[in-house]
């Protein structure tokens, strides 16, 4: 009985015999690179939702149900704000929040220098009376000398205080980057 090659059967002697011919000719070929770049910069996001944020006093009064944090009277919280990739430019603070009074919504990007305690501003937001609405604002970061992502000096975290009557939902850290790794 006769064996026929199939168009399979030869697709894979032809892939086989090309990487055996790879191999017995000596050529090697492997990535010694460790930085990939993009030519043009990719944008990127880091989430952090309601879930994430701590009370920054024990006597905080708040509900925490992981989509929204609701406050029975006025408190600030505090996130930490991680995966962000080394070198990366910070370009937008997002945050999605409800409210039913005049007192404004803050929050607040931030980072801490390790090597002296110094906390600076990177991105602040007041926000303002939404009927209720459940809403989303942005904060544009646009100061060159705060938007360099460096974690081997910096701890980045989020700070947000609201009153009574609001919810706050998350946010969001938008950043722009260049290469795959370093």
């Amino acid at each position: 009985m006769r064996k026929h090659i199939t168009s399979r059967n030869a697709a894979f002697f032809a892939a086989g015999g090309f990487a055996a011919a790879l191999f017995l000719g000596g050529a090697a070929h492997a990535i010694t690179d460790t930085v990939f770049k993009y030519s043009r910069p990719q944008i990127g996001y880091t989430m952090i939702p309601a879930s994430a944020f701590v009370p920054q006093s024990s006597s905080a009064t708040y509900t925490n149900l992981g989509y929204w944090i609701g406050f029975a009277g006025g408190a600030c919280f505090t996130a930490a704000v991680n995966n962000l990739p080394q070198g990366a430019k910070f370009t937008a603070l997002a945050f999605w929040y409800d409210k039913n009074d005049t007192d404004a919504v803050t929050i607040e990007l931030a980072r801490m220098q390790m090597s002296n305690h110094d906390i600076g501003t990177i991105a602040l937001a007041h926000a303002g009376d939404t009927t209720g609405q459940y809403v989303g604002a942005n904060v544009k970061i646009a100061d060159a000398s705060l938007q360099t992502v460096d974690n081997g000096h910096y701890l980045y975290f989020i700070n947000q205080c609201m009153s009574s009557t609001e919810h706050f939902w998350g946010a969001r850290v938008a950043f722009t980057y260049t290469t795959a790794g370093n």
